[in-house]
């Protein structure tokens, strides 16, 4: 409900089968991310979907509500950093696109932030590590 307030001013994707809209395709799906410039996930299941890389990988910038109060691994939850949190009632999601839509150096800064996070990650062998320590506690 809270991105309906935005219907007019800018193009949205919305998947929202809840809504009655139609799920799309994953072809189609790729194609509206990339040519987002915003990818925004509610709580659903947890504070982090797949949602969340998806929109890296995409190059879009992310928002959510706060989810300052967990770790990630890469961390691509550093609020104004990587991520944009909005409030868990979402009341502030209009106003936080509107702003970011409206500035987009600081929305590519965040992107940027975030898409250096997820690389340095992988690059740097971060996961192998990781992944290794939770084995050898076997």
């Amino acid at each position: 409900d809270a991105l309906q307030k935005l219907k007019g001013e800018f193009a949205l994707s919305v998947n929202a089968e809840f809504a009655g809209e139609p799920r799309l395709d994953r072809r189609t799906y790729v194609d509206h991310m990339l040519r987002a410039r915003i990818a925004f996930s509610p709580m659903g299941w947890g504070e982090v979907t797949g949602r969340c890389y998806e929109a890296v990988l995409h190059g879009n910038l992310f928002i959510q509500p706060n989810a300052d109060h967990i770790s990630l691994h890469p961390d691509l939850i550093r609020p104004h950093e990587t991520y944009v949190p909005v409030k868990w009632d979402c009341s502030d999601l209009p106003d936080v696109c509107r702003h970011y839509l409206s500035h987009p150096d600081e929305a590519e800064r965040i992107v940027s932030n975030a898409r250096d996070a997820f690389v340095e990650y992988y690059q740097k062998s971060h996961f192998v590590t990781e992944l290794e320590a939770l084995l050898q506690r076997g």
